[in-house]
């Protein structure tokens, strides 16, 4: 693969979400639609629970050139949902909605490693957030690619 733009690669990763039959078959089943997808946000206007499910891809840098072996994009990932669903049996207390926020996460991250045999993509960082933004319980993950560059 010759010189690639972090434009192309967050393409790529965006494509492989919105096509993802699992992920979408998912969705539709636990929360009844498909995910709206952003690429970036307005920190101004920021996606809430009536943009829910979400996913977020925000890239971020990219290292590396001609002269190094690989270029190395970092992207990072998040997602959202809306479930304020508790079960509760005997003294345990259950928020549905972090179950299913690391499920969907999961599939996120299977979605992203389809995107195409020429990225190399590693996981780190992975979060979930049930508290702060209850009922939406949010996940995100930092994702790094590496792209074998060739002359």
């Amino acid at each position: 693969m010759g010189s690639v733009t972090l434009t192309e690669i967050t393409q790529d990763l965006r494509d492989a979400l919105a096509s993802d039959q699992a992920l979408n078959d998912w969705c539709l089943a636990e929360l009844g639609e498909l995910p709206t997808i952003f690429v970036g946000i307005d920190e101004r206007n920021k996606p809430g629970l009536q943009d829910c499910p979400l996913i977020i891809i925000r890239p971020e840098t990219i290292a590396g050139g001609q002269e190094q072996a690989a270029i190395e994009p970092v992207l990072y990932v998040d997602w959202g949902l809306v479930n304020d669903e508790i079960t509760t049996a005997d003294r345990i207390r259950e928020y549905q909605g972090v179950y299913q926020s690391d499920r969907m996460g999961n599939l996120i991250w299977n979605a992203l490693r389809s995107a195409g045999p020429d990225y190399a993509l590693s996981q780190s960082d992975y979060t979930l957030e049930s508290v702060r933004f209850f009922p939406m319980h949010v996940g995100g993950m930092d994702i790094k690619i590496s792209i074998p560059t060739t002359l």
